[in-house]
């Protein structure tokens, strides 16, 4: 499937919708749903009933969320950051400061079980996340948490996150992944380097034109030793996100056995009133799967000739 990249504008555009929303009148929206696939259900509070998630509704406090065998979905938070969660899930989600409509606010986000991406923008309020064996405090960071009933790994791909538990408390910093930490351990002892990272390349053209008619674009995703760039050999599913919306291009592609994919897309030009855009795509590609958990992103940026 390929999709057009969203405008800049759009983090705008979901915290418009969310405050917009008919639920605002009582609960306070905390997220919008975006790329469903396969079988997510939702509930509210104590509900015995769950509904099935659907693209485009609403999260609001005291919702929670389960994603089953073949079930991903990305949130779309109010203040432009994004969790995407993958199969067997589930989590609990509580808005601090309910009665407040700006981005500001921050989110209590329980993960009984399963794994999610997160990337987080806001600097000011953190958002903190609890699995049964610690909890993460994050400001502006991007990471990766899996989570069993008994142990959690934590991977964190930019900046640093607060991480807890019962015998200690740490700053974990980019590059760094825990591992498997239980309740009670010293979380130092469970740190190490995270190991692999895609890796993107540019194949053709080498220098892009100036963006004045569509332009075709090829670049490969590679699964490396990270530091070491040593090719490893494992396939597994990739999500491609790109901060440009005239980037036409697969939302997903899939690792080959080596670990190697090539990408084909499309670099539209900018829109004639498009002032803002200042010729810089950067391209993300980030593991959607849970055999690939903890390998750190890959980014590709792109310089466009701009016009006067």
């Amino acid at each position: 499937m390929r999709i057009r990249r969203m405008p800049r504008t759009f983090p705008f555009l979901v915290s418009a919708l969310l405050c917009l929303a008919p639920s605002c009148v009582g609960a306070v929206p905390i997220a919008l749903l975006s790329q469903v696939s396969g079988e997510v259900r939702m509930w509210q509070g104590q509900q015995q009933t769950t509904q099935k998630a659907t693209e485009g509704a609403l999260l609001s406090s005291n919702h929670h969320l389960r994603t089953l065998a073949n079930g991903k979905v990305t949130l779309l938070l109010r203040d432009g950051s994004e969790v995407r969660v993958l199969e067997k899930t589930q989590l609990h989600f509580i808005r601090k400061a309910e009665r407040t409509l700006t981005p500001s606010g921050s989110l209590q986000i329980t993960l009984y079980h399963g794994t999610l991406s997160a990337w987080f923008r806001q600097r000011s309020v953190p958002h903190q996340l609890t699995t049964p064996a610690l909890s993460i405090e994050s400001g502006k960071a991007e990471f990766q948490v899996q989570a069993t009933k008994s142990h959690t790994s934590v991977a964190v791909a930019s900046n640093s996150v607060r991480v807890r538990n019962r015998a200690s408390t740490l700053m974990l910093k980019a590059g760094s992944r825990i591992y498997r930490a239980r309740v009670n351990n010293k979380l130092f002892r469970t740190v190490n380097p995270v190991p692999h990272a895609l890796q993107l390349q540019l194949v053709t053209p080498q220098e892009i034109p100036n963006l004045t008619t569509d332009t075709p674009i090829e670049f490969s995703v590679n699964l490396v030793r990270r530091g070491r760039n040593d090719g490893v050999d494992r396939p597994g599913l990739i999500r491609l996100t790109a901060n440009y919306y005239g980037f036409d291009f697969p939302e997903r592609v899939t690792l080959n056995r080596n670990g190697k994919a090539v990408v084909r897309g499309t670099l539209k030009p900018p829109h004639p009133e498009d002032r803002l855009f200042n010729g810089k795509v950067v391209i993300r590609a980030t593991t959607d799967n849970l055999g690939l958990f903890g390998v750190e992103r890959g980014t590709l940026s792109v310089t466009i000739p701009v016009s006067d």
